[in-house]
């Protein structure tokens, strides 16, 4: 009894509605409300996705960044390790030493370099290990 209940139900529902979309996939998306291929949507901020894709990179090291690099290529890492920053410590300086490297190779428009984190790194490095120090 229980059945010819749902069943009435149902029959009432898509009566009131229309008829269920046929329209769809294997997937079972509905073909009408398939996502758009190439990005033609605004964010949040009202800037198109192929603007972010266009944003120039920095292509070259600022001045005093440019110094300091030139100075650390040049140096050798400690032996012992060492405090880079308070509570920060450095234990195996010459893992430390080709992790900047690979950082200062990859170019100022990856994100270390483009948020500051590797300048900050290599101006505490400067200061710690005798190299050219601008304030």
């Amino acid at each position: 009894m229980r059945d010819s209940n749902l069943k009435s139900l149902a029959i009432s529902v898509l009566s009131r509605h229309g008829k269920r979309d046929t329209d769809r996939d294997s997937g079972g998306t509905n073909l009408s409300q398939a996502c758009p291929t190439d990005p033609q949507y605004s964010g949040v901020s009202g800037t198109k996705i192929e603007e972010f894709k266009t944003t120039p990179q920095r292509l070259e090291w600022e001045s005093e960044t440019a110094g300091i690099i030139e100075w650390f290529m040049n140096a050798v890492p400690p032996s012992t390790p060492f405090d880079l920053y308070p509570y920060v410590k450095v234990l195996h300086p010459h893992r430390f030493w080709e992790a900047i490297r690979r950082d200062i190779a990859a170019g100022p428009g990856v994100a270390r370099a483009y948020y500051g984190a590797l300048q900050k790194d290599l101006r505490r490095l400067a200061e710690l290990f005798g190299g050219p120090v601008n304030k």
